[in-house]
């Protein structure tokens, strides 16, 4: 009688499956542009603030006292932090993984794996500190800086089921055009950001039942400089109070425009930098890290945060 042993009979595929990975918005630059121009050793980052201040005056004949201008000239600073995390593998591990390997019982790579996982751990721990920032280091976040102004004044329950279009519209509308207006038109939006229960909204209802045009798309029609809106679920209330943002209440979201412009908006960081394997006794260790200033706005009055209740009933 013949017999073959299970592994025999197998046809080992070139393809590793792994899990399905959400995109790093943030890290990467698409929501929050990042400048990789942070010197290695920096503890502080800091920029010149320039103020101009005087008026002239209107002069006939006579006599007069001409006003002077001048200049004051402040500094800006921002503390830097460096993301840091590490791998470990043993010497006769790496030595199985490399003996599976040339026996067709593997096709994966251990080290390259290993490093693989070191660097999303320490590129989603940079998105989340681009996102939110963190209180207990200092450092601000995308969605919370203190410098941007934050509008709380919203009482309207958009959520609710006899919400009116017209007024949702007019809500984000008006939020649009304070910035306009309040920077008597030296600064213009181009972005918002939409927690995705007010962006699925927006994207499903119509502006009136005698259009098929959806409230999403009425905001691009009447606000040109518009570039995009984009769906955050950093937004949502759930996640700003998980990571420590108190968005004018516990259950409020949070809409943010600005503009996406590098002058407006961006965070400085250096590169991951990978340390030599270290060895002790049969174990390897590799650390890895990476530095990162705030997220800057250096014009905050580009950007405004918007908190509304999430609540579903409008009397």
């Amino acid at each position: 009688m013949s017999f073959n042993l299970p592994q025999y009979l197998q046809y080992k595929l070139s393809e590793v499956l792994r899990p399905r990975l959400p995109e790093l918005y943030f890290d990467n630059g698409m929501y929050c542009p990042q400048i990789a121009d942070l010197p290695e050793g920096a503890q502080y980052l800091s920029a010149e603030i320039v103020t101009q201040y005087g008026e002239a005056a209107i002069a006939a004949n006579e006599a007069m006292d001409i006003p002077v201008g001048d200049i004051t000239v402040g500094q800006e600073t921002y503390k830097v932090v460096y993301v840091v995390g590490q791998i470990k593998y043993s010497d006769p591990e790496l030595k199985a993984a490399k003996f599976a390997m040339e026996n067709g019982q593997l096709v994966t790579n251990l080290q390259d794996e290993r490093l693989f996982t070191l660097r999303r751990m320490i590129e989603s721990k940079s998105h989340n500190l681009c996102a939110y920032g963190s209180n207990s280091h200092g450092i601000y976040g995308f969605l919370n800086h203190p410098d941007v102004p934050l509008s709380a004044s919203s009482t309207y329950r958009v959520y609710a089921q006899n919400a009116d279009p017209k007024i949702i519209l007019d809500f984000v509308n008006s939020e649009i055009d304070a910035i306009t207006t309040e920077t008597e038109m030296v600064e213009t939006p181009d972005t918002i950001g939409l927690p995705p229960r007010l962006y699925n909204l927006l994207k499903n209802t119509y502006r009136n039942t005698q259009t098929d045009t959806t409230l999403l798309k009425s905001i691009m029609d009447t606000n040109p400089l518009i570039k995009q809106i984009i769906r955050l679920p950093e937004l949502a209330s759930a996640r700003l109070l998980a990571n420590g943002v108190h968005a004018s209440g516990t259950t409020k979201d949070r809409m943010i425009i600005y503009n996406l412009n590098p002058s407006n908006v961006k965070r400085h960081y250096n590169n991951l930098y990978l340390m030599p394997p270290q060895m002790n006794g049969i174990n390897h260790t590799v650390i890895g890290y990476k530095g990162m200033s705030s997220v800057r706005f250096p014009y905050p009055k580009t950007a405004r945060y918007v908190d509304f209740p999430i609540s579903t009933t409008n009397n």
